[in-house]
């Protein structure tokens, strides 16, 4: 079941001096069988609808990346969430692995971490962004590599958690085509397989020179 669909407005940020990312639309799942994600994620139980909202928000800061934040809000009664450490939206690459996402760490969140996949390479998150982009996408320092850490916050009725994350492409990726980048990020509610959510933000890349 499709429980939430949401359309958005035309700002866009740079990724690159050509390639300009916008936010398409938004998406709550609730149906595993509709998942845009490919992994096979089972789910014991359920109860309907997941009865939460969702909203992403692109950011432009000066001689930086482009940032995205996710906000996930309980619109239900007080319950468990399950989720990874960087929730509400802990997954750090676009379904086609072109666009790559760095999240900032929440100092009062002390098991949130990660580092390079190269043992050699940058180990810290001000390590893998780049300090400018002249001519180019912003293309990280190396691939990240995160803890499998699951977090179950309790949130009352009306309680939003959120996270801001970079956009960058992967370390070796060109800049990506002018298409649509899917982002997706499951958890579930109530128990470690109740209530399986997927979370959807569709980005449209455009090229501004072809």
């Amino acid at each position: 079941m499709l429980a939430g669909c949401t359309g958005r407005d035309e700002s866009q940020v740079n990724l690159g001096p050509d390639t300009k990312l916008a936010i398409e639309e938004t998406q709550i799942i609730a149906d595993t069988k509709k998942f845009m994600s490919t992994v096979d994620y089972p789910q014991e139980s359920g109860d309907g609808l997941p009865q939460v909202e969702f909203d992403a928000e692109l950011f432009q800061p000066p001689d930086s990346p482009p940032e995205i934040e996710f906000r996930l809000t309980n619109t239900g009664p007080q319950r468990l969430f399950y989720v990874g450490q960087f929730y509400p939206f802990s997954r750090l690459g676009s379904r086609s692995h072109e666009l790559l996402l760095l999240p900032e760490l929440n100092p009062d969140r002390r098991y949130q971490a990660y580092g390079a996949v190269d043992p050699d390479g940058p180990q810290s998150r001000d390590g893998l962004i780049p300090d400018s982009n002249p001519e180019d996408c912003w293309r990280a320092n190396g691939e990240p590599i995160k803890l499998l850490t699951g977090i179950v916050p309790q949130l009352d009725t009306g309680e939003t958690i959120a996270n801001r994350s970079a956009i960058l492409v992967g370390p070796n990726a060109p800049c990506p085509p002018a298409e649509t980048q899917i982002l997706s990020n499951i958890f579930s509610i109530g128990g470690a397989r109740e209530n399986v959510t997927e979370l959807v933000v569709k980005l449209r890349v455009t090229q501004t020179l072809l």
